[in-house]
């Protein structure tokens, strides 16, 4: 049963769909079915689909808006999530570098102001 959860995934997939497609228009002889499958294919894999898909998704502006300091409840800790952490090694030192600084300075600024008592980060 452990199988079919892991190899049922495959066959849904956008890529698998694609090939499936693909294959389906080779046994039928369909070169406009190929062609429309990678066309497609290759438009939905570019940047400009992707980014304009999220906004889409994720709504225009979703990481512009930010709450006043004055609005949020005081906690008795905060978790910073650290998202992905970025680690560049020059020579023996090591520099870790935040890939969301906003993260970081939104939680120092609420433990500034007040907000709370602990103040956590997590590891990448």
């Amino acid at each position: 049963m452990i199988y079919l959860h892991k190899i049922l995934p495959i066959f849904v997939l956008p890529i698998m769909l694609f090939i499936i497609v693909i294959l389906i228009g080779l046994i039928k002889n369909k070169k406009k079915l190929i062609y429309i499958a990678i066309g497609v294919l290759y438009i939905i894999s570019t940047p400009i689909f992707s980014n304009n898909f999220f906004k889409l998704v994720e709504g225009s502006g979703h990481n512009d808006y930010r709450k006043p300091i004055s609005t949020i409840d005081s906690a008795d800790a905060i978790v910073v999530l650290s998202g992905m952490l970025e680690i560049n090694e020059v020579g023996d030192t090591t520099y870790i570098e935040w890939g969301d600084p906003d993260r970081f300075f939104g939680g120092i600024a609420l433990f500034k102001a007040g907000k709370v008592q602990k103040l956590v980060f997590t590891g990448g």
